[in-house]
């Protein structure tokens, strides 16, 4: 094991510009991801026509206008609706495209929202965080691809190393390059910036481990499906794009209880997010959540190591 990792210290001298990018887009994803955390929630944008007494903390962004929006605005984006009085003294809510917006704002109009006006900041921080880690952990675990691809693990495994020493080693190598210089990183923005974290750094420290793990397990999983590295880079970056968007990593997408939500619970993204958020207090969720991450934590590494093996033998 000690050779490996003595080998992968060279190779990632030789790799200096890479690992340089690679914790420099880190570093900008971290301090991203605090300013977006602590910028306050908007549920929705939406014009108000005449004289309507609204509350100075609100989820929702109002902008005075003369006339009402045209369609074609709210169309567009422009708004995402608007409120005007009518003739009877009433507030009347127009919001074409989002009903449930419209009965979210009628609610906290009337004083009956169950909204919380402040998000928790650290699901925010470690949901923008996820993706720069994933894909980064993927640049790291190409060195297995490589090895496949250049036929250098067919001449290590005729050396006493085996198959599962070699993949635990470079593994650990991945995680502990990838895990150590994002918490340096973290906590040197934390302590220049003076952050506000919404938690203790312990609870930051064993997420980003998480999201670590999954990231060099299926970046070893993918690297022993595919024949190329470049292909498997490209299929997995895919993958982890689309997944963890789906996962809500950068907001909620589609409607809460819609068979779409009910599917993207399947993946561990989703899970880490739950975690994020059950760190604010429900600790009953902890079990359930972290168990979905490590049995697919667990998968990725035996099934990648099943197909490696059988690739090997052939």
């Amino acid at each position: 094991m000690r050779a490996i990792f003595q080998l992968n210290r060279h190779r990632y001298r030789q790799r200096v510009s890479q690992l340089l990018l690679i914790f420099i887009l880190t570093a900008a994803s971290i301090g991203t991801a605090f300013y977006v955390g602590n910028q306050p929630t908007v549920l929705g944008r939406l014009a108000v026509v005449g004289e309507i007494a609204l509350p100075d903390h609100s989820p929702f962004r109002f902008t005075a206008v003369a006339e009402a929006p045209t369609k074609t605005e709210l169309m567009m984006g422009k708004f995402d609706g608007y409120l005007s009085v009518t003739s009877t003294g009433d507030v009347q809510i127009v919001t074409p495209k989002k009903q449930e917006l419209a009965k979210e704002l009628s609610q906290w109009l009337t004083g009956k929202s169950q909204l919380e006006e402040e998000q928790p900041i650290m699901p925010k921080v470690i949901g923008f965080m996820m993706m720069f880690l994933l894909m980064g952990s993927l640049q790291l675990t190409a060195l297995v691809g490589e090895d496949k691809e250049q036929h250098q693990l067919q001449r290590l495994l005729v050396s006493p190393m085996t198959l599962g020493r070699y993949l635990v080693t470079q593994c650990l190598s991945s995680f502990l390059l990838l895990y150590l210089t994002t918490m340096c990183l973290f906590l040197l923005i934390c302590t220049v910036f003076q952050q506000e974290l919404g938690t203790s750094i312990a609870t930051y420290s064993w997420l980003i481990a998480l999201i670590c793990g999954l990231g060099v397990s299926f970046g070893t999983f993918m690297m022993s499906l595919f024949n190329t590295s470049d292909t498997a880079n490209m299929m997995a970056s895919a993958s982890l794009v689309l997944t963890t968007i789906l996962s809500g990593s950068f907001g909620t997408v589609g409607d809460q209880h819609s068979w779409f939500t009910t599917f993207s619970r399947l993946f561990p993204q989703k899970s880490i997010l739950a975690l994020a958020t059950a760190s604010q207090g429900e600790f009953s969720l902890y079990v359930t959540h972290l168990s979905h991450v490590i049995l697919c934590i667990s998968l990725f590494l035996l099934v990648g190591a099943f197909v490696l093996g059988r690739q090997l033998k052939t």
